[in-house]
């Protein structure tokens, strides 16, 4: 049975001027004093060897592999280690293509921290493959935004990241960006009432932004004419232009062509 990782927080992650401080760690490890010579650094496959993937895999030291990916233990030795951190921190700038399977980070947002709000980004796409679900959702690599992508933010929330381990831009909306965008005191989906889901724009859609928007004396879910606080409209929807008008307007029209079209034969 593996072992409890660390405590969430700061224990456990080492800080990147720790990194560079070698006197500390000890000599960053080449490839030639590795013990497992085909050991990928490049975590999450980008061709590149970054400060991200470092990230990537002090987010999973002091745990056991498994629950930790195999992509983080480099040395193979069962767990994830001081010496497989200054094994990817040696190589950073080194480009290569010895990812199969690339590992994402589990900070979806790009907040700095895992939270719940990762949890439910991750889950927004499951079961999708990739695409149309976007790689980083797909924790693990293995093109299916399935459980197991899901468990691994789930079981890792409250991890207090220090080395950022988001490549590019993070997948982050009004709605999953941990802030109280509108000031009601609720944070993000699915706490927030205004937010259909994680990828809405809008905390504080017209249904739930405490203004009679239409003016009809009502005012977000006491107006008629909104069903969810996340509705984006007050206003009556009402339809126009070639909707229920040309259903009543086709025969007439149909009839009075036909009328025309013969009237115009019979002139001598």
């Amino acid at each position: 049975m593996g072992k409890n990782r660390r405590s969430h927080g700061t224990q456990g992650l080492v800080p990147l001027a720790m990194f560079t401080a070698w006197s500390v760690f000890g000599a960053p490890i080449p490839s030639a004093a590795f013990p497992n010579p085909d050991a990928c650094p490049d975590i999450n496959g980008t061709g590149l060897v970054t400060e991200a993937d470092l990230g990537i895999a002090s987010i999973y030291w002091g745990e056991t592999a498994p629950p930790a990916p195999p992509q983080v233990d480099l040395n193979l030795d069962g767990e994830v280690t001081i010496h497989d951190l200054q094994f990817i921190a040696g190589q950073i700038g080194t480009v290569t293509d010895c990812q199969n399977q690339p590992l994402q980070c589990i900070d979806v947002n790009g907040t700095g921290i895992v939270t719940e709000t990762d949890f439910y980004i991750v889950a927004h796409y499951w079961p999708q493959t990739v695409p149309p679900a976007p790689p980083l959702v797909d924790i693990n690599g293995d093109g299916q935004i399935d459980i197991l992508d899901v468990q691994s933010v789930a079981g890792r929330v409250g991890t207090q990241l220090q080395i950022a381990c988001q490549e590019g831009a993070p997948i982050i909306h009004a709605c999953s960006d941990e802030l109280d965008n509108d000031g009601d005191g609720s944070v993000d989906h699915p706490n927030d009432p205004g937010c259909v889901d994680v990828l809405s724009e809008v905390e504080n859609p017209q249904c739930n932004d405490g203004i009679d928007n239409d003016g009809d004396g009502s005012i977000d879910l006491a107006d008629p004419d909104c069903s969810q606080p996340w509705d984006t409209s007050e206003f009556p929807n009402i339809s126009c232009g070639m909707g229920i008008e040309l259903v009543v307007l086709l025969p007439p029209l149909l009839w009075l062509g036909r009328r025309v079209r013969s009237s115009r034969r019979a002139i001598p």
